[in-house]
């Protein structure tokens, strides 16, 4: 049996923000030849506006990997 969901326009925006906010932060990338590059437009437009890469040495994964505090 479907249940029908009723949602506001801001119930709508908010839930569509929040998941392109996460689709924007993760960056997926694939390690070819000794580089790690972006496998995705998005997640190459998020690399080259985040950082000014195209893609990242193996040796420098740090610059985009969390730290430990």
């Amino acid at each position: 049996m479907k249940k029908l969901i009723r949602l506001t326009e801001s119930d709508l925006h908010r839930i569509i923000k929040r998941t392109l906010n996460e689709a924007l932060s993760t960056i997926q990338l694939q390690f070819i030849n000794g580089y790690f590059y972006p496998t995705d437009a998005i997640s190459s437009e998020t690399l080259e506006n985040e950082l000014g890469l195209g893609r990242i040495p193996e040796n420098r994964l740090d610059v985009i990997s969390p730290t430990v505090c």
